[in-house]
């Protein structure tokens, strides 16, 4: 269960047995006003054979719950939002991580932020509707991280609708509540927590950036390598990766984000070192990924005797061959 609070009230994406749903709370020992209908996500006392419905469900590991608020309070208009990175107790919700108001609320102005969950980010607003407009008051936050492909807009109410539209996947990155006629709406979504090698999930995840040293230290370098699936959450008939090099001395030297190969299945990673690291899909999910370094080959395919090899590769290993929530994550290591 994530909260985000806002003067008085939380928004709570919530997972109770079988069902999930979003309630609004107001004042501690209000009831939930669940909505009409609930989404069947599959129970916690069986193992869940379908994957994740959404990115802000707190069973899916190191997960970011990140919410927006647009209200009015007399007449003022109040943005905030909030980001609950670890998993409260059932029935005993936690403040948030991390807390921003924006210094101005209307549209265009830009809010930038610093948390250690997700690094730098921005928000504004795009949108605003006087009477008569469809939507009224403030609403479409834009999102940008820099860790999200290099503050890449993140439109939250394009992403939910892209979602409606069948075009997304299954499962939702974000959702919207609201009420219109007060101008009162909160978004949520969920993100990846930041780490060193970076987490992925529902097409989504959250790098840093390379190191700002001017050369590389030899030895032993490793790779964290996400593949993305095909046609699946936003990503298009090829497979894309993710990819960050880190040297002999643990610094990240290079990375791609979600790029994707080429129609032959080839993609080329540049970095700090003197040589590309080279990745070859085949043509479906059950060929392995293929990698080489200068003089250095060497295949994933999800065995144990890949993961114990001189390489070390982990890519591939779980069910489907890895894939869940949209894409697949290993390591792997050679001499640099």
């Amino acid at each position: 269960m994530h909260y985000f609070y806002r003067s008085g009230m939380a928004l709570a994406a919530t997972a109770i047995g079988s069902l999930t749903f979003q309630a609004m709370f107001q004042g501690a020992d209000a009831a939930p006003r669940v909505p009409d209908s609930v989404e069947i996500v599959g129970s916690r006392d069986t193992p869940n054979k379908q994957k994740r419905v959404n990115a802000w469900d707190d069973t899916l590991p190191d997960n970011c719950a990140f919410g927006i608020a647009s209200y009015t309070t007399g007449d003022a208009q109040v943005c905030e939002a909030s980001i609950t990175c670890d998993t409260p107790t059932f029935g005993n919700p936690k403040p948030p991580d991390a807390s921003f108001k924006l210094d101005l609320c209307q549209v265009g102005y830009v809010q930038y932020f610093f948390s250690e969950y997700t690094g730098n980010i921005s928000i504004q607003f795009a949108e605003f509707g006087n009477l008569g407009s469809p939507k009224l008051g403030l609403h479409k936050p834009i999102v940008a991280m820099q860790a999200l492909f290099d503050w890449a807009p993140f439109d939250v109410e394009d992403q939910i609708a892209a979602q409606d539209s069948g075009k997304w996947g299954k499962g939702r990155l974000c959702s919207m509540s609201g009420d219109e006629t007060h101008a009162d709406y909160s978004w949520v979504c969920g993100f990846p927590r930041l780490r060193r090698a970076a987490n992925s999930f529902f097409g989504v995840n959250l790098m840093n950036q390379d190191s700002d040293k001017a050369t590389y230290t030899p030895g032993w370098c490793t790779a964290h390598v996400t593949q993305y699936q095909r046609n699946e959450y936003g990503n298009g008939d090829y497979y894309a990766f993710a990819v960050q090099i880190f040297d002999g001395a643990g610094d990240q030297i290079g990375h791609v984000a979600k790029a994707p190969v080429d129609a032959t299945g080839h993609l080329s990673v540049n970095s700090k070192l003197p040589y590309t690291l080279v990745l070859d899909t085949g043509p479906n999910d059950d060929a392995p990924v293929q990698f080489a370094y200068s003089d250095q080959s060497w295949t994933c395919d999800g065995s144990k005797e890949a993961s114990k090899s001189g390489h070390l590769c982990t890519l591939g290993t779980g069910k489907v061959h890895g894939f869940e929530n949209g894409d697949r994550s290993g390591d792997m290591g050679f001499s640099c």
